[in-house]
């Protein structure tokens, strides 16, 4: 049995304003990614690849704390996920935090996915029966928290 996998992504943006210059920024949420998508749809890819990599330097740094091996054909198993997605504010709607940030944070737990990290098989209802999205207010500390629990091994 697999023990619960913890890990903990910062941010990978800070603000560019003169008035807040350099403090950490959430992460990018939906409406990032929709904006640079309608600019350059390479721009657009270019973001959601750099979200997704950032997340894996992390997963792959907190499996290999934890003695935790990517999961393999053989030895896939079901897993509840529980995200906490941390703001630096309460001013973005629930939906646009969400509909990003879980895209590539998903994205990079996966092991069918060529940039993921394998904590989990898939990200679908099948591999990953439960899913608990939060948010919680850090204005200093930004970024992601999950904990990845899996299951009985499967089929």
């Amino acid at each position: 049995m697999r023990p619960p996998l913890r890990v903990s992504i910062p941010t990978n943006r800070a603000y560019e304003s003169a008035r807040n210059w350099g403090k950490p920024k959430g992460m990018d949420a939906l409406n990032e990614i929709i904006d640079s998508n309608r600019a350059n749809r390479h721009k657009g890819a270019r973001l959601e690849k750099e979200n997704l990599l950032h997340c894996a330097r992390f997963i792959r740094s907190a499996m290999a704390q934890a003695g935790y091996a990517p999961m393999t054909e053989e030895d896939r198993c079901k897993c509840h996920v529980y995200v906490t997605v941390i703001e630096p504010h309460d001013r973005r709607d629930v939906p646009n935090v969400y509909g990003g940030v879980l895209k590539y944070a998903l994205d990079a737990l996966t092991a069918r996915n060529p940039d993921g990290c394998g904590a989990i098989w898939d990200d679908n209802t099948r591999w990953m029966p439960k899913l608990v999205p939060r948010i919680r207010i850090d204005h200093d500390h930004p970024g992601i928290e999950m904990v990845v629990i899996p299951l009985e091994v499967s089929e």
